[in-house]
């Protein structure tokens, strides 16, 4: 099936770059950031909000690093073309980890600007005027 672009016209499986999913990315930061939530609620683990949000960039960067390496091996393994090259596996690489560290920042800004109970601000128990 041809496409109509401009003046040109191109084949839809002409050589056309593919771009990694910046959303599985978002996706899997998201459900690090909600395992390190779930194991300072639910643990006797006690996370510093900075640590937990390195944690979670770091448990990202580490699952989607393993994930995009994997993609790369089974498509030499079962002679498939997902990833194209190794150029394209480094900026799958490059992309994961730039995500982490803007969804970090992201964190970050979350945890800053959000006082919970239990904080230093917002005591569990009030404080008694005198």
């Amino acid at each position: 099936m041809a496409t109509r672009v401009g003046r040109r016209c191109r084949s839809d499986r002409a050589d056309v770059r593919r771009r990694p999913g910046v959303t599985g990315y978002v996706a899997i930061s998201s459900v690090a950031l909600a395992v390190v939530v779930e194991l300072d609620s639910f643990t006797d683990v006690e996370m510093s909000r900075r640590f937990a949000v390195l944690f979670a960039v770091m448990t990202t960067i580490a699952f989607q690093s393993w994930w995009t390496i994997a993609g790369y091996y089974s498509d030499q393994w079962f002679a498939t073309s997902f990833i194209h090259s190794q150029a394209e596996l480094q900026w799958g690489l490059v992309t994961a980890m730039i995500v982490s560290l803007v969804m970090g920042q992201l964190f970050m800004w979350y945890f800053d600007r959000i006082e919970h109970v239990g904080s230093r601000h917002r005591p569990v128990v009030p404080e008694e005027a005198s």
